[in-house]
């Protein structure tokens, strides 16, 4: 998801853009999809996430329960059942070669971040001063949203157990961490000091794209993204079209194996190199499941 872009360490990734949500076409409207064809003997799903939500903004309905009962397993970006996840994250979190945030940005802006952290957010950067900067923005999202944080991979998560399914994940947290070495420092560290900048605004297109992807449809979703303000500029194709293409054989692979239940940020489901488009042009059928809005 371009706002995959702030997403990792939970994550997504949120993405912001001032476009409306628009009514969902018959082709995108949908966040479940049932894969078939190319010798399945059982259809795998593919569903769209969105990784920072509020309790009470996500409900798994029937259809989607009844994707989770008929797979085996679920494949979510990352095992989030996995015991060793916080460790390993944090082990992958600093930036090489010692480099800290004084010497990503002009010491006003270091000062001007560090006080908005400190009397707004509560939280002391130098606690994470040889951390990744898209760090700082995950926690200025919790901020963002003001609520006890969820996720929806954390629902899919705990019906999966409900349901003796094995999980696992497409990226291990050093793969994903990594993705975020792609992106030089000084960008994310700049980003940061832009969401300061645009604290309401950030807000107030959170609650746009929550509407959004509430109406199902992955290709204005996809849209949306592409016109975010509050993204990587120049390295969306780290976060999306990238993981994408890398994802594609592993997906060919596991759900060849056993009927699969993937998810995924809702982001890599639309455009010419989401997941839906890219799985029909490997071969599969791929067909909206239409679910309640």
């Amino acid at each position: 998801m371009r706002r995959k872009g702030f997403r990792l360490v939970f994550l997504f990734l949120l993405c912001f853009g001032p476009l409306f949500p628009a009514p969902a076409s018959a082709q995108s409207g949908s966040l479940l999809w049932e894969v078939t064809g190319k010798g399945l003997q059982k259809p795998s799903y593919l569903f769209g996430t969105i990784h920072l939500i509020c309790p009470g903004q996500f409900t798994a309905d029937d259809s989607l329960r009844q994707a989770l009962g008929q797979s085996d397993r679920l494949f979510l970006e990352l095992d989030m059942t996995d015991p060793g996840l916080t460790e390993a994250l944090m082990a992958s979190m600093y930036m090489k070669n010692g480099t800290r945030l004084t010497d990503l940005l002009p010491e006003e802006a270091y000062n001007k971040t560090a006080g908005y952290f400190r009397d707004s957010v509560g939280f002391d950067i130098g606690l994470l001063a040889q951390a990744k900067p898209f760090l700082l923005t995950s926690i200025l999202f919790n901020h963002i949203l003001d609520c006890p944080i969820e996720s929806v991979e954390g629902v899919l998560a705990e019906i999966a157990k409900e349901k003796g399914l094995y999980v696992n994940g497409l990226e291990s947290p050093e793969e994903q961490a990594a993705v975020f070495d792609s992106i030089p420092y000084n960008v994310q560290a700049k980003m940061v000091v832009q969401l300061i900048d645009s604290i309401q605004e950030a807000k107030s297109e959170f609650m746009d794209l929550m509407a959004l992807y509430h109406r199902q449809d992955i290709d204005a979703i996809f849209r949306y993204t592409q016109k975010s303000k509050f993204d990587f500029e120049g390295f969306e194709h780290v976060v999306l079209t990238d993981r994408n293409k890398k994802w594609l054989p592993k997906l060919d692979y596991i759900m060849q194996e056993s009927p699969t239940f993937i998810a995924v940020g809702a982001a890599h489901l639309g455009g010419k190199n989401g997941l839906v488009a890219l799985l029909r042009g490997f071969g599969y059928q791929v067909r909206p499941i239409i679910r309640p809005l």
